[in-house]
């Protein structure tokens, strides 16, 4: 049941009806803290957001807010009894080819970091640190769509004596339309 619990929500995303839109992405990072502000408190994280020069993107936002929402319950997890969670938006380009404009969501957390042979598998499907109640499909997930938008995710993970942590950096690339966000603004994408 759990499995088929797992498959269906994972190809829900793959089915999603529509074209994407032009979204500011710090909305959609303000939409998932708010979400998770309980845990947050309880959890006695505190949430940082730096936004530089937001550009919108061209995206499917309900993918954004999974995606956002499964890095920020494993930044979570990763500290329970407390430390820092940073979210940083900025305009970039990617790095595989260093042309193409896009923006970059990075969240850095203070929690326990992973080792080298960790960050190798983080992206497999079902590898989990997690062994009472991780699937391993939340950064299976995350990579998949990014994927899907001709994104790029990756992470980086420490764990020394002055301290640990995680950081995870998705990379959106403006689009390939001109779009219409919200606001009537038009944001000319690049091919």
């Amino acid at each position: 049941m759990r499995i088929s619990l797992i498959t269906q929500q994972t190809l829900q995303f793959h089915r999603q009806p529509g074209a994407p839109a032009v979204t500011r992405l710090s909305e959609v990072v303000a939409a998932v803290l708010g979400l998770f502000r309980g845990k947050l408190q309880a959890a006695g994280i505190a949430a940082e957001v730096r936004t530089e020069r937001e550009t919108g993107v061209a995206c499917m936002p309900s993918e954004t807010h999974q995606i956002f929402a499964n890095l920020v319950s494993n930044s979570i997890d990763a500290m329970p009894r407390g430390g820092r969670l940073m979210v940083r938006l900025r305009p970039s380009r990617d790095w595989r080819d260093g042309q193409t404009p896009g923006m970059r969501v990075t969240f850095c957390d203070t929690g326990a970091g992973m080792s080298r042979a960790t960050m190798r598998r983080i992206f497999e499907p079902f590898f989990t640190t997690k062994t009472e109640t991780g699937t391993g499909l939340g950064l299976w997930v995350v990579a998949q769509l990014v994927e899907r938008r001709h994104g790029d995710v990756r992470a980086w993970g420490w764990q020394r004596a002055a301290g640990c942590g995680t950081a995870i950096s998705v990379f959106l690339p403006l689009g390939d339309a001109v779009a219409t966000d919200k606001d009537g603004l038009t944001n000319a994408l690049d091919d």
